[in-house]
């Protein structure tokens, strides 16, 4: 779970903390801070694959859906409009 304001028009997410509702949900779900969901994504082509650098459990199908739309960070990534 993560906390965020959309501006709609411009399909951008920007994710907030909100200290207060983390505390509440926390017992509940694992609340994402915005400090790991701007951590930059690191994709690297090997041999033809899009392999990404960061720590992940993904597979293949997933990947290529990367390597199309291009998130630039984890909460891009996981909070996404393309799935």
């Amino acid at each position: 779970m993560a906390f965020a304001v959309s501006d709609f028009s411009q399909e951008n997410i920007r994710f907030i903390d909100e200290p207060r509702l983390e505390q509440m949900f926390s017992p509940f779900y694992d609340v994402l801070s915005t400090r790991h969901l701007l951590i930059p994504l690191e994709l690297k082509e090997i041999k033809g694959q899009i392999v990404l650098v960061n720590e992940n459990d993904l597979n293949s199908a997933e990947r290529s859906q990367i390597a199309y739309w291009k998130p630039e960070n984890v909460g891009s990534l996981v909070f996404n409009y393309w799935d």
